[in-house]
């Protein structure tokens, strides 16, 4: 498990001085964070329901830029706050990440609701679609607190990809 130590308040206040887009509180039995756009991961909707489970299927997605996967470590509940602009600053032990956005919309919320055994993404148990312009995203991923993530969803000029060699956790 990661080690966990929450920002100091001056050190969040120090990466956004704006309030945040959008909020949301998800539940997770699987101990992941996804951000993805549902039309960047349609190619996954009839397989298993858990096909990201398997690492190098994980890291494939991932590394294609059709998905961000965070392991947060353990279940539960998550408090998430998620903004448009970029942050000042990227503390150590963030993760940063560039993903496709096909349609306006990134949805951000537990590992569940990635597309796969037919279904695809729903808001019902926690999570949020939230409109990004369409073309690359740039995903930062910090975990404030044991249970308090916040994400930001930046438009990017680079092509959507990464080059990850291992899952990813915060």
């Amino acid at each position: 498990m990661p080690d966990v130590r929450p920002l100091k308040d001056a050190s969040l206040a120090a990466m956004t001085s704006l309030a945040p887009y959008s909020s949301t509180r998800f539940a997770t039995d699987t101990a992941t964070l996804a951000v993805f756009d549902p039309c960047a991961l349609v190619h996954r909707a009839t397989d298993d329901a858990d096909w990201w489970s398997l690492p190098k299927d994980e890291l494939l997605e991932v590394n294609a830029g059709n998905v961000l996967f965070v392991g947060l470590g353990s279940d539960g509940v998550y408090d998430c706050h998620i903004y448009r602009d970029p942050p000042s600053e990227v503390p150590p032990g963030s993760v940063v990440a560039c993903i496709r956005n096909v349609i306006g919309s990134i949805y951000v919320g537990a590992g569940e609701e990635v597309p796969g055994d037919g279904m695809g993404p729903s808001t019902m148990h926690g999570g949020v679609l939230v409109p990004v312009p369409a073309g690359s995203v740039t995903v930062t991923v910090v975990r404030s607190s044991p249970t308090q993530l916040q994400v930001w969803l930046v438009p990017a000029s680079s092509p959507p990809g990464n080059s990850f060699q291992n899952t990813l956790h915060v």
